[in-house]
């Protein structure tokens, strides 16, 4: 049998090196390829090769030089008798702000259309990530080397880092005769971080995790160290008080969020008891006292937003209601977090802050993806380094204007009766910092208004596409109230079918869509029937859970009467829009006073209809933490009373 030939390029050292060896080890003689500065690297190479009885060739050329890849090719053929093996380790990288790259610079890089077959390694412990992590420590103030362990640690299945050799083992393959019919073809080999970070960053990851979980049952492992869970009862086991059980506590997720430097919030705190202390001093300005005194500031913003709609001229194209949902709940949890409200309603505009908020949930989004994936990391903040920093830039703003609305309030001394009053009022008890109160404060901001939006947008663009439902909604307002001033959060509440409307469209598009990430405590736990070791990643996907077709019956319909009457086949309990247990939601009596007024006064004063039909909601939602809305173009025209 002849000999065959392998040429690999960047041999030098690193997994080029590990490639060589490997391949010689499966019968190849091999061509060794580097710079000239690195001849030296390559003869010691080839002497531990030749000392194998390995027949091998150094060729030194410079890759990215067309000539000298040719010359690379011919004297490869003449010196070994061919080439059988090509492995193209060696690269051309272009370290640049993509938005600054030159048409020249990127078709140097990427004009010819290559589709050889290729590996992606990831977390391999060489020279190259040895300047990545320096690069990521240095930037987030941490001990060199600390960003590849954690990597390691909370993202690779087996805890060990990749070495050369793991990727060697794949080019082995793609080198031998097994492999002589995959064509084309990129092979991830990482460990399994990519997965996870590649379908949060797309935006459809709780459709992805859906899917698996419609394929696979209850149990989903989603990452390396991570489980997905779907049924009923993982919302008690994972978030809820089991007697005899430490709690999980929340995961590394929750790290690096905005004042994570100055301080930790209500969201941000992973320790049980200071999150129970923060819950103690926080919960009167949720009581149904402080509720009812809260009631004419959210009425005061509802009403507004009632008559600027109407005063909106939408002609055959609508008007965007999540515009206007969206703005509308900012103005209010502005007025209950800081005293006032942004004037968004008033002026039909996006405040600054509003679109600052939705990037730092990017921000999130992107933290958590460079958690899973620190290689990307190290790539990102070079290739992308004008977007990101432009990202951090926002979050910093974010931070400072909620400082200065915190200490504007605080300076303020007024007794107004909102969420500033009740934590000031806890301030000296509870020794909290100006900073604590603005990070519980940015929390509110983002978690109270963004959620409430949604379930908002949601109601209205499934009762616009559900003429009966509608009907069926319009006739229970219409028919419980003599005028527009009868209707009030009191008199709202008890509206059955309101409620159940809103309750389904928490189903079928849950305001939190993200899982909410915790760590099975030491010694481990039984989730769903499962023992699972200590330290091993745990979650109940909200989306999956309240979508699955093991939980409800034609899920994907949207049902309001299902909340109205027992129906075995579904698990009502499955949805949990406002999570479960000692960390879900402070703020929900407040969404539903919010959620109840609103809809029953737009259903009251307007008769509303879908301007685009071609909508589906859920193609054109993405999510990066929470919902990316599309828009929702509705006509209204003023009731007419008889």
């Amino acid at each position: 049998m002849s000999i065959r030939t392998a040429l690999v390029t960047g041999s030098a050292n690193g997994i080029g090196r590990a490639i060589a060896l490997r391949l010689a080890q499966d019968g190849f003689q091999i061509a060794i390829n580097n710079l000239p500065s690195q001849e030296f690297m390559l003869r010691e190479l080839q002497y531990e090769l030749e000392l194998k009885g390995v027949r091998t060739a150094i060729l030194t050329a410079d890759i990215s030089n067309e000539d000298d890849v040719a010359n690379l090719i011919r004297n490869t053929s003449e010196m070994l008798g061919g080439i059988d093996v090509m492995v193209a380790n060696a690269g051309v990288i272009l370290v640049k702000p993509i938005l600054e790259i030159s048409a020249s610079e990127w078709d140097k890089v990427q004009a010819h259309g290559i589709t050889v077959n290729a590996y992606c390694p990831g977390m391999v412990r060489t020279d190259m990530w040895e300047a990545i992590d320096t690069s990521l420590t240095t930037r987030m103030g941490l001990p060199k080397g600390t960003a590849f362990e954690n990597g390691v640690a909370t993202r690779i299945a087996s805890k060990k880092p990749q070495t050369p050799e793991d990727v060697a083992g794949l080019v082995s393959f793609l080198a031998g005769k097994d492999s002589d019919q995959i064509t084309g073809q990129s092979l991830i080999v990482d460990g399994g971080v990519a997965l996870y970070s590649w379908n949060f960053m797309s935006g459809r990851q709780p459709y992805r995790q859906l899917e698996l979980h419609e394929k696979y049952g209850p149990v989903v492992r989603v990452a390396p160290n991570e489980l997905s869970f779907s049924s009923a009862s993982s919302w008690q086991e994972i978030y809820g008080v089991r007697k005899g059980v430490e709690p999980f506590i929340k995961s590394e997720f929750y790290d690096g969020g905005n004042f994570a430097a100055e301080a930790l919030s209500i969201v941000s705190e992973r320790d049980p008891k200071k999150h129970a202390e923060m819950r103690r001093y926080l919960g009167t300005a949720f009581s149904d006292r402080s509720l009812k005194s809260q009631e004419p500031m959210v009425a005061e913003c509802v009403d507004r937003l009632i008559e600027k709609i109407g005063m909106v001229d939408v002609g055959t194209q609508g008007t965007d209601m999540v515009m206007w949902f969206n703005l509308a709940t900012f103005d209010i949890i502005g007025s209950l977090a800081f005293g006032k409200d942004f004037g968004g309603v008033e002026s039909g505009k996006e405040h600054f802050w509003i679109s600052i908020v939705t990037k730092s949930l990017r921000m999130g989004a992107l933290a958590d993806c460079f958690r899973r994936f620190p290689a990307l990391a190290g790539i990102a903040q070079t290739v992308f380094s004008g977007l990101i920093d432009k990202l951090l830039k926002d979050s910093r703003t974010h931070q400072q204007y909620t400082m200065d609305l915190v200490q504007s309030r605080l300076a303020s001394q007024s007794d107004r009766e909102d969420f500033l009053t009740k934590m000031i009022e806890a301030r000296n008890e509870a020794a909290i910092s100006d900073a604590q109160i603005a990070a519980h404060s940015s929390d509110f901001v983002i978690a109270g208004s963004e959620t409430t939006a949604t379930t908002l947008s949601c109601m209205t663009y499934y009762l616009l596409k559900n003429p009966a439902i509608l009907a069926r909604l319009q006739d229970e307002v219409r028919s419980a109230f003599v005028s527009y001033e009868d209707i009030t959060a009191a008199t709202a509440t008890p509206l059955k079918y309101l409620r159940a409307v809103a309750q389904e469209a928490m189903r079928v598009y849950p305001p939190l869509p993200f899982a909410l990430p915790r760590v099975v405590p030491n010694g481990g736990c039984t989730v769903d029937g499962h023992f699972l070791p200590g330290g091993t990643t745990v979650s109940t996907s909200t989306f999956a859970a309240s979508m699955s077709s093991s939980n409800f019956d034609e899920p994907w319909e949207f049902r309001p009467e299902r909340w109205l009457v027992d129906n075995p086949t579904d698990d009502l309990d499955a949805s949990q829009p406002f999570s479960y247990g000692t960390r879900s939601c402070m703020g929900r009596s407040l969404g539903w006073m919010e959620i109840h007024t609103t809809m029953a006064k737009l259903v009251y004063r307007y008769d509303l209809e879908l301007a685009d039909e071609s909508l589906d909601w859920h193609r054109d939602s993405r999510m990066h933490t929470l919902w990316e809305k599309p828009r929702l173009m509705v006509k209204l025209k003023p009731r007419v009373f008889h």
